[in-house]
């Protein structure tokens, strides 16, 4: 698998500390920490509405601290969750200095938080006159904790992320099966159902399916619950989903 077909992965995006995890043979766990995840960011948006609660939404300047500093603590737990993502997929501690693809991912992120997500909430500020940020919290937080657990698709972008820089590590993404299967228990988009077959490599797989679940190369977008196995030591092992 080329590096230029790691980073097609990086495409769609959308107060927790994970424990080091192997995905390989693990089903289920990439779904499970993509969501614990997903919890943290929605815990730090509630928490930071509790404490801001009193925020003059008519005072500019007031708003804009108030947004860089939520900014801050997303894009902190961003930097350390994302790295312990890729780990989950290769298998080995990552560093963003060290593996280019890791290093977009948390830049990518970071881009879209401060470029989406803060300009989305200064906004919707902007058109509350006279209101406090509780006051307008208490209609469009739902809202805006929908619009900010999206942003837990880098963590599960850097799960698969990870996969492949292992399997290129290996030596095997030429030679190993893979079989690609939908989820029972999902609806399927018009894209999916054609790739759920097997393949005789890693690299076959993705020159067909033009991607990963959940990477953006299908019409669920990051909502995909495709599942993928890789033959090793003459078994099928599922690789998290």
């Amino acid at each position: 698998m080329s590096v230029e077909t790691i980073r097609a992965a990086l495409r769609v995006f959308n107060t927790i500390t994970f424990n080091y995890k192997q995905l390989v043979g693990e089903e289920g766990l990439n779904d499970e920490a993509t969501g614990e995840y997903q919890i943290a960011l929605i815990a730090i948006l509630a928490a930071w509405v509790r404490q801001n609660r009193n925020l003059d939404l008519d005072n500019e300047i007031a708003v804009d601290i108030s947004l860089a500093g939520l900014q801050t603590q997303l894009e902190e737990l961003a930097d350390e969750s994302i790295p312990e993502a890729f780990s989950m997929g290769s298998g080995s501690a990552a560093d963003p200095g060290q593996i280019p693809e890791l290093g977009e991912i948390v830049n990518t992120n970071r881009h879209f938080m401060g470029g989406s997500l803060i300009p989305y909430l200064r906004q919707e500020m902007v058109l509350a006159d006279g209101l406090t940020l509780g006051q307008l919290a208490a209609v469009r937080q739902p809202a805006w904790e929908a619009r900010t657990s999206l942003y837990a698709g880098a963590f599960w972008t850097a799960i698969w992320v990870g996969l492949g820089v292992s399997l290129i590590n290996r030596l095997m993404a030429d030679n190993q099966p893979v079989r690609r299967f939908l989820d029972p228990g999902a609806e399927h988009c018009p894209t999916c159902p054609p790739k759920a077959r097997e393949y005789a490599s890693w690299n076959e797989m993705l020159g067909f399916t033009g991607g990963l679940p959940a990477d953006g190369s299908d019409d669920c977008q990051s909502n995909c619950r495709c599942q993928i196995e890789v033959f090793e030591k003459g078994e099928w092992v599922n690789v998290g989903i």
